[in-house]
């Protein structure tokens, strides 16, 4: 359901783009309102769609989309010319869409990563391969100094700046 919805939120990206270009400069009412409404519902489609698809995949594959059907649309109604490698490029777009497809993604859980507990287990794990894969004593002192926070007991004066006239 969510890749339909992706493809539809696609259809209404390139009804609004056509829109925006038919509009004027959003001058026209109809045009206008054509895009408005055509540009929300693009975008509830996508954020409907990023719930089940990643955001990155479904970003692609509705830009992609919604960018060769607008291109499509303004070839058939003659609004642009039609050439060779036009025709290349937008089968392959349509290809790299039909492959994100294919590959079969899957969406993180939203819940560990989004909490503070999650961010910490995973920055904790990433600390933990880079210690086992690297063991520096150097870089672990230097690291423990650099983390100490001034204290009166190791805090030292500081000296006047130097100025120059």
């Amino acid at each position: 359901m969510a890749w339909f919805a992706l493809f539809v939120s696609a259809v209404f990206e390139a009804v609004w783009a056509t829109a925006l270009g038919q509009s004027e400069g959003l001058t026209r009412p109809l045009p206008t309102f054509v895009f408005l409404t055509a540009l929300l519902g693009s975008i509830i489609g996508l954020v409907y769609a990023a719930k089940k698809i990643p955001m990155g995949t479904g970003y692609a594959v509705w830009t992609g989309t919604g960018a060769a059907l607008t291109v499509a649309y303004a070839i058939f109604t003659g609004a642009e010319e039609s050439s060779p490698l036009k025709i290349l490029f937008l089968a392959g777009i349509i290809g790299s869409v039909v492959g994100l497809k294919l590959i079969g993604t899957k969406a993180p859980p939203l819940g560990d990563a989004a909490t503070a507990e999650g961010t910490y287990r995973a920055a904790s794990a990433v600390v933990a391969r880079n210690e086992s894969v690297v063991p520096s004593p150097s870089v672990e002192k230097i690291s423990a100094k650099a983390l100490q926070l001034p204290t009166k007991a190791n805090q030292q004066p500081r000296r006047p700046r130097r100025t120059h006239d």
